[in-house]
């Protein structure tokens, strides 16, 4: 059992793809089965491999490692043969210390296939979740800032402003538990000797920090105690 990097070479026009393994001599086995069985996950290599046959692939050992070096060591195989290049290789992706590099190449397919692509609200309101409670960088918010500064603003753009900052408290909040009459409501009733916070945020369905907050006024500020 060798514990190393490997490369699969095409002998007629001398392109490789470079692996590590633990075991190389059984991910031979499982190339060459994985190939002869058209189901490679390498497309690159496998078209090869159906277009020359083969008696045209050598597997050979570059270099025997330990386990916990293989992919520093896989890594820079690649990197010294080019076999991310697909005038020298087959190896699909390209790591500089660790990290995955995609070519301008890849970059044009992927901007080409969202181009004229509309999202699904469902799409939309996952891409909204994935974003809340994340925070822009300072720098960031100072070069939007210097972007928009003086820059006229439209009649559309700024109803669309007035929209965003309408009042979403109470009632108008999409997730509100409670309403202006029930509030009203916890302020009448509540005592702390005979029907604390407890008794009625169990009563009302919410927690108890709501309702100390609707007590001392922080939150459903209309309604004044």
């Amino acid at each position: 059992m060798t514990c190393g990097i490997y490369k699969i070479t095409n002998i007629s026009n001398g392109k490789m793809y470079v692996g590590s393994s633990i075991h190389i001599e059984r991910r031979w086995m499982c190339h060459k089965s994985y190939l002869s069985r058209h189901i490679h996950y390498n497309l690159h290599l496998q078209y090869s491999w159906n277009k020359y046959g083969e008696s045209c692939f050598v597997f050979d050992i570059i270099e025997e490692c330990k386990f916990d070096i293989l992919d520093m060591k896989e890594e820079y195989w690649i990197e010294e043969l080019k076999t991310w290049d697909r005038e020298y290789g087959y190896n699909k992706n390209r790591y500089i210390n660790g990290r995955k590099l995609v070519s301008s190449s890849t970059k044009e397919k992927i901007r080409l296939s969202h181009t004229g692509v509309k999202l699904s609200e469902e799409h939309k309101k996952k891409i909204s979740k994935a974003h809340l409670g994340m925070q822009r960088p300072q720098s960031t918010g100072d070069k939007i800032g210097k972007a928009l500064r003086g820059k006229p603003k439209s009649e559309k753009a700024k109803q669309n402003m007035s929209k965003n900052h309408a009042d979403f408290s109470g009632e108008n909040c999409g997730n509100a538990k409670l309403t202006w009459e029930k509030v009203a409501q916890i302020r009448k009733e509540y005592s702390p000797d005979n029907c604390p916070s407890r008794s009625l945020a169990k009563k009302y369905g919410v927690n108890k920090s709501t309702i100390l907050s609707i007590i001392k006024n922080k939150t459903w500020k209309i309604l004044r105690s």
